[in-house]
């Protein structure tokens, strides 16, 4: 028979996940009409996400700071996202290099400040910002190659992923993950998420919704989880330097932009990888 704190326990998690859900189907709804509306649509939303990710990170990595340092780092996140919007992924990365040298030659010679100079926000600043561009960017050009429907795919896996790491967690975690980086996370949570993603994969590319090639099925089965857990454990990090739970507030219930992409972000740089090989292995067969 279920305890008194038994039942009280899952009417918390009833009502989290009842609210979680219902934030998280207009999320859903916003997304995928996006995908489906295609062209200025998507690349506006991502361009959007993008934003508002580079000012979470400013906002957490310069937590303390002068505004005005907070304002120059979000300008050049910004200058950064519409470079590689605008130009490509080439000339963003001299442009980023060439604010690094900058930056370093006015800290080292100029202001003569060693010490901040090596301080690891300003080095993290640019690693996260360079991780995070470049994969919503990754992303616009995932979803021109692969098309509507496997990008479509893709997300689905994404939120299954997350959902069913959720509540496997919640209802039946107890052998911590990483509990130094997130201890909320369990290894019964993960091992969860990953079964549901395989099935789901396994579905969608039985039924030709998700079209790839067996081996890229096979790959994704196995690392597409790890992946996804990676990419939320790498924002973890960043969240527990800050001292924040959320990387923001824009979403209720989920926490802030980079909270509700971060898996996301990961899947791009694996399947644009995965979509890459097949390409590779295609002409080589031709």
């Amino acid at each position: 028979m279920m305890n008194k704190a038994t039942f009280k326990n899952w009417l918390v998690l009833i009502k989290e996940t009842a609210f979680r859900s219902s934030i998280g189907i207009i999320y859903v709804a916003i997304v995928l009409g996006a995908v489906f509306l295609g062209g200025e649509y998507l690349y506006g939303l991502l361009s959007f996400m993008a934003l508002v990710t580079v000012y979470e990170i400013v906002d957490m990595e310069f937590k303390g700071k002068q505004w005005w340092k907070k304002a120059i780092y979000g300008a050049i996140g910004v200058l950064l996202w519409l470079v590689l919007y605008f130009f490509s992924l080439r000339v963003f990365l001299v442009l980023l290099f060439v604010i690094f040298f900058l930056w370093f030659f006015v800290y080292a010679v100029i202001l003569k400040k060693e010490e901040e100079m090596f301080s690891s926000s300003y080095y993290m600043f640019f690693f996260l910002i360079m991780y995070v561009l470049v994969g919503l960017y990754i992303g616009i050009e995932l979803y021109e190659q692969v098309g509507k429907m496997s990008f479509t795919s893709l997300l689905v896996m994404v939120w299954t992923f997350d959902v069913f790491s959720y509540v496997g967690g919640k209802t039946m975690g107890k052998t911590k993950l990483v509990p130094t980086i997130s201890p909320g996370k369990t290894w019964e949570g993960f091992i969860t998420g990953w079964l549901s993603l395989a099935i789901l994969e396994v579905l969608l590319w039985i039924s030709n919704i998700w079209k790839v090639e067996p081996y890229t099925l096979g790959i994704s089965v196995i690392l597409l989880a790890p992946v996804l857990l990676t990419g939320d454990l790498v924002e973890s990090v960043v969240k527990r330097k800050a001292g924040v739970k959320d990387s923001g507030f824009i979403i209720p219930g989920h926490g802030g932009m980079w909270d509700r992409i971060d898996s996301t972000i990961a899947a791009f740089y694996i399947m644009w990888l995965l979509e890459y090989l097949e390409q590779v292995i295609g002409s080589v067969k031709m």
